[in-house]
């Protein structure tokens, strides 16, 4: 995974996961350095403001839901 955070460049991220994941995927991503958090089945209600990645270093959520799923 290319993506860093847009404010301070960090590397490693938390990644926020909807619907049934890869455990392959998330364990390659864990391994990797990343965190990953598994929201559930439920997508986001309509309008909701959710961020897919978080930095692990500053702390910034960015990222548009919809262009991730």
């Amino acid at each position: 995974m290319d993506e860093r955070c847009p404010k301070c460049d960090h590397q490693f991220l938390i990644m926020k996961i909807w619907g049934m994941p890869n455990m392959d995927e998330v364990q390659r991503l864990e391994l990797e350095g990343h965190s990953v958090r598994i929201e559930g089945c439920s997508l986001p209600l309509l309008g909701e403001e959710v961020f897919p990645f978080e930095c692990k270093k500053c702390g910034h959520k960015f990222g548009d839901f919809e262009d991730v799923f």
